[in-house]
């Protein structure tokens, strides 16, 4: 449909109607002072918002500052796991320990004989659960494979400890074996 404008007589105008009224038709162009670039789909009309960028940039440094906390996050939770294994590790340690003492007194504490031990490299004993030492020094004992080992020992300590031998070269004194 066209309109005829009424200034100048015989010129048309594209128009169309919308919700019964005529309304003209525009084409919209842009470009500098003396020339037109139709706006096309191939040609999208330019704009310029610095402001969209500016959001975009705040955006983008935002979203880095959340990628470097949750690295940080996931640093301090490594950090705990770590800690975490550190700490069953230790307590199994203690745990195990705990255990070898427990059984070491139970296995002393059910000594119902008492025997003098004069350190001696030629005399064997048999049948022992522990040495009580009274007086410290060194306690050079001798297992079932004929090797020698030198404990230092406190005065009031228990071993539980079943030599074949106290040997001449122990310094602790008042040696006494359970059994």
């Amino acid at each position: 449909m066209s309109i005829t404008i009424p200034i100048q007589t015989g010129t048309a105008i594209a128009s169309d109607v919308v919700a019964g009224d005529v309304v003209p038709k525009t084409k919209v162009v842009f470009g500098a002072n003396g020339t037109a670039t139709d706006v096309t789909t191939d040609v999208p009309l330019p704009t310029k918002d610095t402001t969209v960028k500016t959001s975009v940039d705040a955006v983008k440094t935002s979203a880095d500052a959340v990628k470097s906390s949750v690295d940080t996050v996931k640093t301090s939770v490594d950090a705990v796991k770590t800690s975490a294994d550190a700490v069953k590790t230790s307590t199994d340690a203690v745990k195990s320990s705990t255990d070898a003492v427990k059984s070491a007194v139970d296995k002393i504490s059910s000594s119902a004989d008492y025997v003098t031990i004069t350190p001696s490299d030629s005399v064997t004993l048999s049948g022992l659960k522990g040495i009580y030492v009274g007086v410290e020094g060194n306690l050079v004992v001798q297992g079932t494979s004929n090797v020698s080992v030198t404990f230092k020992v406190q005065a009031g300590q228990i071993l539980p400890i079943a030599p074949v031998r106290v040997m001449a070269a122990t310094t602790a004194t008042s040696i006494i074996g359970l059994k």
